[in-house]
């Protein structure tokens, strides 16, 4: 069980993790005396890919998550700008663990030891080199592309970008990047097939591969994600799939009464699991 749960702490840390040119003139044309400023085909293309993704406000899915030899179904669910849950179901649908993110703090809970960790987001920025938002972490999730510190990204935020050649495949590249990493977003026409991101020096690299994208409800999800940490001292890679999606259901992030359960520290509960 205890591979279980440590399975449970590196899926919600590469989660956790895994959240960090052509010219773009504009055409003007006189029309009169009132000047008309025609798209570039770069921002036609960008503005077609933010209409194909769609709005939402909440997110509920089924799958099954893999990282190593161990594997477990998993029930997500999501709520825009808010929360997410992740609970894990290894055995016959029943929840052994169940972890937490808020706008400002992280919890995970071990239902089989009864153990329980909370602990403020901004205390993990010690262990990232870069700390994104709730909205940047479901963007992952959902395969969307984000500017890091902002939870959604608009038509009005296209100049935040570089696009690198707007034909079948092509690149998005954040105007503004972290002091000490890089990060871009790769396309397949309107569909965003890769997220990847790097540390200054090549400490560390961590990559989102979306595959098997389908259209849920006027919203484009892919069913396949491969995400991979890789760092100077080790490497983990998860495989995600949705069996079922939607969106904008009635749902609920609830934390579990900590009664019962013995709190520790992050630190605490990662090194008990490596006993």
């Amino acid at each position: 069980m205890k591979r279980t749960i440590l399975f449970v702490l590196n899926i919600f840390l590469l989660l956790v993790l895994v959240s960090s040119c052509k010219s773009k003139q504009s055409i003007v044309q006189e029309v009169g005396e009132t000047p008309v400023i025609s798209k570039s085909k770069e921002e036609i293309r960008y503005n077609e890919m933010l209409a194909s993704y769609g709005l939402w406000d909440t997110f509920v899915a089924q799958g099954n998550v893999s990282l190593g030899g161990l594997s477990s179904s998993f029930e997500l669910r999501m709520k825009h700008n808010e929360a997410v849950q992740i609970s894990l179901r290894p055995f016959l649908g029943i929840e052994v663990a169940r972890a937490i993110i808020t706008t400002d703090s992280a919890f995970l809970y071990d239902k089989v030891n009864k153990h329980y960790m909370a602990t403020s987001l901004s205390s993990l920025s010690t262990l990232l080199p870069i700390m994104p938002t709730i909205g940047n972490i479901q963007s992952i999730i959902l395969g969307r592309p984000f500017v890091l510190g902002k939870e959604d990204i608009t038509a009005q935020d296209y100049n935040r970008f570089k696009i690198e050649n707007a034909q079948q495949n092509w690149i998005m590249i954040p105007q503004k990047q972290p002091g000490v990493a890089s990060y871009l977003f790769a396309f397949d026409n309107l569909l965003l097939t890769e997220t990847a991101g790097w540390q200054e020096g090549g400490k560390m690299q961590v990559s989102c591969t979306y595959q098997d994208h389908t259209d849920v409800a006027q919203h484009i999800l892919p069913s396949v994600i491969k995400a991979t940490l890789q760092s100077n001292d080790a490497s983990y890679t998860a495989h995600i799939t949705y069996y079922s999606a939607s969106f904008d259901t009635p749902t609920t992030v609830t934390q579990l009464p900590s009664s019962g359960y013995k709190k520790t520290s992050f630190s605490e509960l990662f090194k008990s699991l490596l006993k």
